[in-house]
């Protein structure tokens, strides 16, 4: 028989993108705390888009996450003040094998991804027979909705698929995030400070597309000293698409009647096209204060600093994150596999 959580799991899995309903973060019951999200922030459901939209934005994620997944975890036992690394415990096994559709390094390559686009990653904790845990469920954390107490801070959760709400206990979620300083019970994430330069980037990416596909500017306009009659200027037109529109035409040599060619001048704003996207790129590495070599960018890049680029991506992106995780899990999980 499938717990509650297990059915709305089943329900995530299975149900379609399309019908998802993006609860937004901050909203609380009790009064406690209003909507942390505004149109210049987005919701979540936009910043989780936001990754498979932004290509400098992808590469950023995507190597944080896999390093993260790469990562080597161990187990310690604490006897007599000594620290006694284990092999063999169920908290183990459950570490390296987290549910059936999982395994560690996808389990926390898709806790990090969350956790980069929106400031926070959830789990939810499956028990079996006895209370025993069996499984861990990487979750959006944006369906997790604490429920704050005057008392206990937190009384515990609700899991929300579309409609569908399931309750759970403390002890069933693992809910990390980075601090938000005005929303105490949710987290915040770079993307938000980037929010309006990773929309410039898509519609920069969007035009570079459109002008290509569909603009038929050649470089110049074509200019006439007497009025075109209607007929004319259609079949003038229809030519000029048939002949020149289309990334196939491009460059094709204009044959005109009557009509004079105006060369059509570079203008400051079409030169600096390039350096806006790059400046939008550097903006979105900055965020995350990520090393261009460490993307294969080789701009001014030579070993000593490619070596100082890999230091600075493990010193100070993916240990304060493992930090940050480990210290979760053990506040969290393993004092439920004992107090040692």
């Amino acid at each position: 028989m499938a717990t509650p959580i297990l059915k709305a799991i089943n329900a995530l899995r299975t149900r379609g993108s399309n019908e998802d309903r993006p609860s937004p973060i901050g909203s609380l019951s009790g009064g406690f705390l209003t909507n942390s999200l505004s149109t210049t922030t987005g919701t979540a459901q936009e910043r989780l888009n936001a990754m498979g939209s932004v290509g400098w934005l992808f590469a950023v994620v995507e190597r944080i996450s896999t390093a993260m997944a790469a990562s080597e975890w161990q187990l310690y036992q604490i006897r007599r003040d000594e620290k006694v690394q284990l092999t063999d415990h169920p908290l183990l096994d459950l570490w390296q094998n987290p549910n059936p559709f999982y395994s560690q390094s996808e389990f926390l390559e898709d806790s990090s991804n969350h956790f980069e686009l929106v400031g926070e990653m959830a789990w939810i904790i499956v028990r079996g027979m006895g209370g025993s845990i069996v499984e861990l469920w990487p979750v959006r954390p944006d369906r997790i909705r604490p429920i704050p107490d005057k008392d206990d801070y937190i009384s515990g959760y609700i899991y929300q698929v579309g409609k569908d709400e399931v309750p759970l206990e403390t002890d069933d979620v693992v809910f990390t995030r980075r601090p938000n300083p005005t929303v105490p019970y949710r987290g915040i994430g770079q993307i938000q400070s980037v929010l309006n330069d990773i929309g410039s980037e898509q519609m920069a990416a969007a035009w570079q597309r459109n002008f290509f596909s569909n603009s038929a500017l050649p470089g110049g306009l074509i200019e006439f000293d007497h009025s075109l009659s209607p007929h004319d200027f259609q079949r003038l037109v229809e030519r000029w698409r048939e002949q020149h529109q289309g990334v196939s035409n491009s460059h094709r040599i204009a044959i005109l009647e009557r009509g004079k060619w105006v060369e059509r001048k570079y203008s400051q704003r079409d030169m600096q096209f390039r350096e806006s996207r790059s400046l939008n790129r550097d903006t979105i590495l900055g965020a995350w204060g990520f090393p261009h070599a460490m993307l294969g960018i080789s701009e001014d890049v030579n070993l000593a600093n490619a070596q100082a680029a890999e230091l600075m991506f493990a010193r100070w992106l993916i240990r304060p994150r493992l930090i940050r995780i480990r210290d979760k899990v053990n506040q969290t999980l393993v004092k439920q596999f004992g107090d040692d």
